[in-house]
């Protein structure tokens, strides 16, 4: 009888270890359902066009939200000091970038802007001379150097025919649309054998000119032709 009452304990202390430990297993601590969620990148972009807002507006996606909107006035000072102010009114953002290109901007206008962002927090993706310069580096690897803007787009229309497109920038287009930005991320296969994206490839290309030429200390004004929207394209492509 003793022997029985023993096994009968046994049998019940087995069977409530096994309902303990079911239980912790069905058990979610309290404070961690999000510990390993990123949370979501915001951006505010202030452009100095539509071009470059259709552009970066393409790069929302679950882990990023991009806001990117024109500036009223498209010179390099109006762009930044627009961006400072929203900088001020709007602190619903992690990081605020200025876009502009050189243009018809004076040397001197240029160089203030940029160095007026940057005392601002301000974080800067300038072109020099135009945005449509960080487009055909997706293409060639074009080395830098004295090239006008009105170039870009012949240049760019040329290097779409070579790889096959149908796409055909025309002269008073403005916006990127979803073709032109679905071929900046195909890939293509370099010499090597090895497989690569197009805007990487515009990334590694632009990033060597700009150290090469901020080297040499030049100003902004005087990195013809260079481009620092690979920043932040880098940025908003981080994981």
């Amino acid at each position: 009888m003793k022997m029985k009452n023993k096994r009968l304990v046994q049998e019940e202390i087995r069977k409530k270890r096994k309902e303990e430990q079911k239980a912790k297993r069905k058990e979610k601590p309290l404070g961690r359902k999000n510990e390993h969620i990123e949370q979501k990148r915001s951006f505010l972009i202030i452009t100095e066009g539509e071009t470059e807002e259709s552009y970066f507006n393409f790069y929302s996606s679950p882990l990023v939200h991009v806001d990117a909107r024109p500036s009223n006035d498209n010179s390099a000072k109006g762009v930044v000091d627009e961006a400072c102010r929203k900088i001020e009114e709007e602190h619903s953002f992690d990081h605020v970038w200025a876009v502009y290109d050189k243009d018809d901007n004076s040397s001197v206008a240029f160089n203030n802007a940029y160095n007026k962002a940057l005392s601002q927090g301000v974080k800067v993706a300038f072109s020099n001379q135009a945005f449509e310069y960080w487009i055909l580096l997706h293409f060639i690897d074009h080395p830098g150097g004295c090239v006008n803007r009105d170039r870009y787009r012949k240049m760019l229309n040329d290097e779409l025919i070579k790889c096959g497109s149908s796409i055909h920038i025309e002269r008073n287009q403005k916006k990127i649309n979803k073709d032109l930005y679905g071929l900046l991320l195909s890939k293509v296969r370099l010499s090597n054998g090895e497989s690569m994206s197009r805007r990487t490839l515009a990334v590694k290309r632009a990033r060597r000119i700009y150290e090469e030429k901020y080297t040499d200390g030049l100003t902004p004004s005087d990195m013809e032709s260079v481009t620092t929207v690979f920043q932040l394209v880098e940025e908003l492509i981080r994981g």
